[in-house]
């Protein structure tokens, strides 16, 4: 009893300080793209396991058997299918340079879904209550009410994930707990696409900064069912920013240590955030082997009051996959209201992942779609 007294005054603490933030311009928790967790409706806390279990939940830390991540690389592209039939279409027409044409096939691109990538490599070793990740991850993406009017976000994060994890069994449960801290490096900036020539020659102004955030999470097993927990950026993560010209952060490698405008307050904040999440696997007794289904379900709520909390199936997360033959997975899920879909293979010591996936970045599913298209190849053991 006095340990869950504890635990709860912890929580109110750290619920109190993330309130307590005045921020002015809201980052998203760091987590790379991928298209496993993707492709699953990003359902994925209550079967935290392996190199994903270092941006999701650290009692997945807490596994038997070790997984070595020697490198991951996950290239995504953000843009609808449908939103190419303009390029498509007209392919010849844009073959030939027609500005015109290309400015129309564009806008209407940038004023439906918008367009952007995103990319990263990363390595991790999970296992016998140990994490240990470095990831590197840049992404860029523009959207507007018109070509010349679209605001394009840059983001390019250097996380190192620590953390470590506890098995505590408690009759016929497994419970795991874990912890972990994330410090991290990261450029952040937005400019109008008009100003796309300066971005390119390095004289638009970014952000850069430093962060350490903390994570704590908690998975129980019983039988078929399993329930996860996370707090992720535990009271709240803040950045010390500083202001510099694009060029400066380029030949510093997104890592300046001079010079640079310093931003004061608390204007670059992510938000602690509660994440339960529940998932079913079915026993199928000797056809396991030929094929294993799974299901599962998570939420994931803001704690910072002075950020409108998206609606409940802008929170939601649903998803689940089917394991073929041991070595072949078949996913889809549906993401904060948006549906999605992958496939996985695992051939010897490879990994190869590809999802197709929405996210929701408005308060309501369906006010502002970004969509993506994800692949990873790993080489993991």
């Amino acid at each position: 009893m006095n340990e869950v007294k504890l635990i709860f005054s912890v929580v109110l603490t750290c619920f109190a300080l993330s309130a307590g933030f005045a921020s002015d311009i809201y980052l998203p928790t760091f987590a790379p793209v991928t298209p496993e967790v993707k492709a699953q409706g990003g359902a994925f806390q209550a079967v935290s396991k392996g190199y994903n279990s270092l941006f999701v939940n650290p009692a997945g830390f807490a596994v038997e058997r070790w997984s070595l991540t020697a490198t991951t690389l996950n290239p995504t592209f953000n843009v609808s299918p449908s939103s190419l039939n303009p390029i498509v279409s007209n392919l010849s027409v844009l073959m030939s340079g027609n500005i015109p044409s290309i400015a129309s096939a564009l806008n209407t691109i940038i004023t439906s879904d918008g367009i952007g990538g995103e990319g990263g490599v990363g390595i991790g070793w999970v296992g016998g209550g140990l994490g240990l990740g470095l990831v590197t991850q840049a992404s860029a993406y523009t959207k507007g009410a018109s070509l010349l009017g679209a605001i394009v976000t840059a983001d390019v994060t250097q996380c190192a994930v620590i953390g470590y994890a506890l098995n505590i069994p408690v009759n016929e449960f497994k419970i795991k707990v874990g912890l972990d801290v994330r410090p991290m490096q990261r450029t952040y900036g937005t400019f109008g696409l008009s100003d796309a020539t300066k971005a390119m020659t390095g004289a638009v102004s970014l952000y850069n900064g430093f962060a350490m955030a903390f994570d704590i999470g908690t998975l129980a097993e019983w039988g078929p069912f399993s329930v996860g927990m996370t707090i992720r950026d535990l009271g709240g993560t803040k950045y010390t920013m500083k202001s510099y010209l694009a060029s400066d952060i380029l030949a510093a490698f997104n890592l300046p240590s001079t010079g640079g405008t310093a931003v004061s307050g608390d204007s670059f904040l992510t938000a602690m955030s509660i994440n339960p999440g529940f998932s079913y696997t079915p026993e199928m007794g000797t056809l396991g082997s030929l094929l294993q289904p799974r299901l599962q379900a998570d939420f994931s709520i803001p704690l910072l009051m002075s950020i409108t909390a998206p609606s409940l199936l802008a929170s939601s997360h649903f998803g689940g996959e089917v394991k073929l033959l041991s070595f072949l997975s078949v996913r889809a899920g549906l993401n904060q209201g948006w549906f999605t879909a992958g496939i996985g293979a695992h051939l010897l010591f490879l990994d190869v992942n590809i999802a197709v996936y929405s996210d929701e970045l408005g308060q309501f599913t369906g006010k502002s779609r970004k969509p993506g298209v994800a692949a990873d190849v790993a080489v993991r053991f």
